[in-house]
């Protein structure tokens, strides 16, 4: 009877215990939250898709067509805050996130000034030879089956169309506007879509380049490329989507 009775206290224990543990909320850590606006700071400009980042993290996230931005699942601590646009200054701020809180912020860039790359003016038949082997060297890589090229024979057919008509009959490409009104080629890789990689005449351009600033009927070769097919005298900078090389004509046809 004694035994018994010990039996009978012991399940009572573990049934309160259970009870106890199943009513207990789990709690997997409490996390912030970060929102707020990305501006530019001489128009007050909304910035679409700029990117506000927590690099320690791991985390970031992308402004809307408002420039709107909203990043959750934020370890509470103290981390340095990125926010980043083609075109502009980057900003890096210093923030403390508590557990449980909210933090809005509004965020305003710089435009970031153009440096245009050196001009070197060739002799006739210099810049004459130069686009023969220009022309060879795109048939070669044309002929190897990777990427995605239009022709001198296309690009003349379009040429009272925008480039983005142009762009659009290429499968990886997209687009993006921004406040300025400039159209930019991007592209999506690994679930990421960003930027496209331009090189006007084989120079690479550092800046967000407009596609429209530019016309078929002045190009005689366009090549794009998913980052990884990419030929090495082309390669992708980083946080760049594929490479987009634009060949201009030597003279009008």
């Amino acid at each position: 009877m004694h035994r018994v009775g010990l039996v009978t206290r012991h399940f009572k224990a573990l049934f309160a215990l259970g009870a106890l543990l199943t009513a207990a909320p789990v709690y997997s850590g409490a996390q912030a939250t970060l929102l707020g606006s990305v501006h530019s700071d001489s128009s007050n400009i909304p910035l679409t898709h700029a990117e506000v980042a927590i690099p320690v993290l791991r985390l970031g996230s992308y402004t809307d067509s408002a420039g709107r931005f909203r990043m959750e699942h934020i370890t509470p601590g103290e981390y340095e805050v990125i926010v980043r646009q083609l075109g502009f200054v980057p900003k890096i701020m210093r923030m403390t996130f508590e557990a449980d809180e909210t933090t809005a912020q509004q965020f305003q860039l710089s435009p970031s000034p153009i440096i245009l790359a050196k001009v070197k003016v060739l002799a006739p038949d210099t810049a004459r030879s130069l686009d023969v082997a220009n022309t060879t060297a795109f048939n070669s890589r044309k002929a190897k089956g990777f990427g995605f090229f239009v022709t001198p024979d296309e690009l003349y057919a379009a040429r009272e169309h925008a480039m983005t008509t142009v762009l659009h009959t290429i499968p990886q490409v997209w687009f993006y506007r921004l406040a300025t009104g400039a159209v930019v080629a991007g592209s999506t890789e690994s679930g990421k879509r960003c930027y496209a990689q331009v090189y006007l005449d084989g120079v690479k351009i550092n800046y967000a380049f407009d596609v429209n600033s530019i016309t078929p009927g002045s190009l005689r070769g366009i090549e794009f490329y998913a980052t990884l097919n990419a030929p090495s005298d082309y390669p992708a900078g980083p946080n760049y989507c594929g490479v987009l090389v634009l060949w201009t004509r030597l003279n009008s046809r």
